[in-house]
């Protein structure tokens, strides 16, 4: 469900008909958080697995 989330979030930034809401992140920079959030998130979960 998180990994839903951060999907739909990319999606957003890098929707060329949002760019008046996020003035200032290129698309590039949305995949960098994207990526970065993914692994935070992945190595939590692994954590807590064990």
């Amino acid at each position: 469900m998180t990994r839903n989330f951060l999907s739909v979030c990319l999606r957003l930034q890098v929707n060329p008909q949002n760019s008046g809401n996020f003035c200032g992140i290129p698309p590039e920079r949305a995949f960098a958080d994207f990526i970065f959030a993914h692994v935070v998130l992945h190595l939590v979960v692994m954590n807590f697995i064990g």
